[in-house]
């Protein structure tokens, strides 16, 4: 029993090294959130649509930390899913593919967040624009990196 406990806590050292930079992205999100924080109005927008309008809002709480929390999630699901999947053997076949994939959705939530920031503090550019470059470059990769998963 001490083993597996062992090697679960090794395995979990062993991703928080490969994950480094993931781990350092994530922060870096909560620290613009700490600055950003006092810039922000007590409305900030959280949901565009493709023309450039703003559909949701949220308070400036949210709005500074709500990403960052977002993150912080997704990244805790990509370390629990190997561990609860029924085809957790498979992970090892394709961990390359899955770093990149978490790669990809904590750098275009950072890059929403940024977004985010800018936009609510008065920063003039063109977000319908933005908005359909980043989608697209996002779809484009996850496709890109979904046909590398195997069953």
């Amino acid at each position: 029993m001490l083993k597996k406990e062992e090697l679960t806590i090794e395995k979990t050292i062993n991703n928080l090294k490969k994950d480094r930079v993931i781990l350092i992205l994530i922060v870096l999100g909560f620290v613009f959130g700490i600055f950003f924080y006092p810039l922000l109005p007590n409305r900030v927008p959280l949901l565009w649509n493709l023309s450039g309008k703003v559909i949701i809002f949220g308070n400036n709480f949210f709005g500074a930390f709500g990403i960052p929390l977002l993150n912080l999630g997704f990244y805790l699901l990509f370390l629990l899913l190997p561990n609860i999947d029924v085809s957790r053997k498979n992970y090892s076949l394709f961990q390359s593919t899955y770093q990149y994939f978490k790669y990809l959705i904590i750098i275009f939530l950072l890059g929403m967040e940024v977004t985010t920031y800018l936009t609510t503090t008065g920063v003039e550019f063109n977000m319908p624009f933005f908005i359909r470059i980043f989608l697209s470059f996002l779809i484009l990769l996850l496709g890109n990196v979904m046909m590398r998963f195997k069953k």
